[in-house]
């Protein structure tokens, strides 16, 4: 093939892609301008038939009805979009919950006024923990008692008759778990601790003349 037949043959390839281009695109337009002359008979039709039954139905005093419920009678009611309603708050009541089995009661109180303060902290311990179980000023005053041996026990009978109201006035002095636990401390707490700790204190000194290994060991 010379020369001028395959410039011939290119430029007649490149004619017919051409004009197979432009048809391309004279059938798109031509489908694109079908395609929109159906959409806006189709809207016309709607807003026909929408004002036609707008105007059949008698006014409402209250409200007019909208195009929406209207075109609902051509193609079925219209549910609007429902979300599942929230959970009801439920109200937690701290005091609702279950106590410990098998709670390990505290050690029994002798009297001793070393020993006081930790016996008190482990019986508000067993409170704070078991509130159901020990709900009452009675319940929290029997319950120390029953731990109480020798000296201790021995003060707590002298004194239970003031769990008890008395039957003329009707005045009961332990009217709450405070008022005993504080009459309980300063009945059991060592008045001469201040005093034996400055003692201990002392003992902890090198004394005059003391040799130095004596002071060590």
């Amino acid at each position: 093939m010379d020369l001028g037949k395959l410039q011939d043959w290119t430029q007649r390839a490149i004619k017919q892609e051409q004009n197979d281009r432009v048809e391309s695109c004279k059938i798109y337009k031509d489908a694109t301008e079908t395609l929109s002359d159906k959409v806006q008979t189709l809207r016309r039709n709607i807003q026909d038939v929408s004002a036609s039954r707008v105007e059949d139905l008698p006014p409402s005093p209250k409200r007019q009805r909208t195009v929406g419920q209207d075109l609902s009678h051509l193609f079925g009611p219209i549910d609007a979009p429902t979300s599942a309603p929230p959970p009801p708050l439920v109200a937690t009541d701290p005091t609702n919950k279950k106590e410990p089995r098998n709670l390990p009661l505290p050690a029994k109180f002798n009297g001793t006024s070393t020993k006081l303060k930790e016996f008190i902290s482990k019986v508000e311990s067993t409170f704070e923990r078991m509130p159901q179980t020990y709900s009452t000023t009675n319940d929290k005053i029997l319950f120390i008692a029953d731990l109480l041996t020798d000296g201790a026990y021995t003060w707590y009978s002298a004194n239970e008759h003031k769990r008890y109201a008395d039957p003329q006035s009707g005045y009961l002095e332990w009217d709450t778990c405070t008022r005993f636990k504080r009459e309980f401390m300063t009945a059991h707490q060592n008045l001469h601790g201040s005093s034996e700790a400055k003692t201990e204190l002392k003992k902890e000194f090198q004394r005059k003349g003391e040799p130095m290994k004596d002071f060590i060991a």
